[in-house]
């Protein structure tokens, strides 16, 4: 082949093969579009990422509330509903520690007494029971007072009268019986004052 075929050859060649001069800038913007193909997909997962966190915090703030908050209100209520109840049995104590049960005393008194001898009536005054009664015999009267002296919470027994029925020849007494009422109370004092003193 001659040379300047072969020459021409070889310059075609060249020119076929030879870059061009703009190449740079073709991978300039690939590079750029590339970078912000990239910047693009990692803020999608950036977001993504703060979403999925949101909505587990979210979640999050449901089940405290649910398992903590919730709760902690209703004890709140029952809290109040607790010193509305104490205040309530405060108030009652206060109230029973004054009273005195009555029924417990003639029970104490009639299990106690002389058994031949029978009540006919009773009254009662604060810490003072009068029983009028009737007996068969003057020493069944003595013995009625002796057995109601060995009650635990009579003070004092006084006889005050004493007389024959002439229609049954019974003898019909009178006694007055001072008792101790805060044996009876419904709560002693020791106790209502504990406990109203506890709340304070």
């Amino acid at each position: 082949m001659p040379e300047d075929e072969k020459e021409k050859l070889l310059e075609s060649v060249r020119k076929d093969i030879k870059v061009p001069e703009n190449r740079g800038m073709d991978y300039f913007s690939y590079f750029v579009i590339g970078l912000f193909i990239a910047v693009f997909v990692s803020l999608i997962v950036v977001l993504g990422l703060e979403k999925a966190k949101a909505n587990k915090l979210e979640a999050l703030e449901k089940e405290i509330n649910n398992e903590v908050t919730i709760p902690l209100n209703s004890l709140a209520k029952e809290k109040k509903q607790i010193d509305l109840v104490s205040k309530q049995l405060e108030v009652l104590s206060t109230a029973l520690s004054g009273r005195i049960k009555y029924s417990q005393i003639l029970d104490d008194l009639r299990n106690g007494q002389y058994k031949q001898s029978l009540w006919t009536s009773f009254t009662i005054q604060q810490d003072k029971i009068s029983i009028q009664g009737s007996a068969s015999d003057f020493e069944s009267v003595g013995k009625t007072v002796a057995a109601f002296r060995q009650i635990k919470s009579v003070k004092d027994v006084s006889l005050k009268s004493v007389t024959v029925n002439n229609e049954t020849n019974a003898v019909d007494f009178s006694v007055t019986i001072q008792f101790n009422p805060s044996l009876y109370k419904y709560l002693p004092q020791t106790q209502a004052s504990s406990s109203s003193g506890g709340q304070e």
